[in-house]
C-alpha cells in the first residue's frame, strides 16, 4: 500500500470533509507522482512541514466546481467563483488536514512544525520539489468526480 506512510494525512482529509463540510470522500489507492505530472485542478491549497526527522508539504487540489460546492456546505454561502473568500477556505482546508495529520503522527513520536499555507490559482499546476523527495498523489472521490491531495515526505539529514 503506497500511501500507509500518508495514512494520517489521508484519514485527517476524510474526517475533515465529513465532519467540518458534511460531504463523505473516498480515497482511492495512492500512487509515487512523477514530478512533471500536473494534477487536475484549478486551485490548490499547500502547507508545508519540518522537523527534525522529517520535512514535506501536504497540497490539496480542486476544481472550481468541486471547491465551490465545498466553500458553500463549509459556509452556507454561494460564491460566484473563485475569489478570496472561496482561496481562504482552500488555505483552512490544508491547514485543518496538516494539523490534524501532526497530531497524529505526534502520537507515532514524529514531531514537527507547521507552515502558513499558500494557495495556487490557475490550470495544470505542478509542484516542483528538490531532490531526494518522495511524492505520493491520492484521489480522492467526492460524488463520483476527483480532487487529489499530494504528499511530499523527505528525510532530514
Amino acid at each position: 500500500m503506497v500511501h500507509k506512510i500518508i495514512k494520517p494525512f489521508v484519514e485527517a482529509m476524510v474526517s475533515t470533509m465529513d465532519m467540518m463540510v458534511g460531504l463523505e470522500v473516498t480515497p482511492e489507492e495512492g500512487y509515487v507522482k512523477n514530478p512533471r505530472e500536473a494534477l487536475p485542478g484549478n486551485i490548490c491549497g499547500i502547507i508545508g512541514f519540518a522537523g527534525r526527522k522529517v520535512m514535506g508539504s501536504v497540497a490539496l487540489f480542486f476544481t472550481e466546481k468541486h471547491i465551490l460546492q465545498v466553500f458553500e456546505m463549509m459556509t452556507g454561502e454561494e460564491a460566484d467563483g473563485l475569489n478570496q473568500d472561496v482561496a481562504d477556505t482552500v488555505a483552512e482546508l490544508a491547514n485543518i488536514v496538516a494539523g490534524n495529520g501532526k497530531t497524529s503522527y505526534a502520537s507515532k513520536g514524529l514531531h514537527f512544525d507547521l507552515a502558513i499555507p499558500s494557495v495556487i490559482l490557475g490550470d495544470q499546476i505542478t509542484i516542483s520539489y528538490g531532490p531526494g523527495a518522495k511524492v505520493v498523489a491520492v484521489p480522492i472521490v467526492l460524488e463520483g468526480k476527483k480532487f487529489y491531495m499530494e504528499v511530499m515526505l523527505k528525510k532530514v539529514s
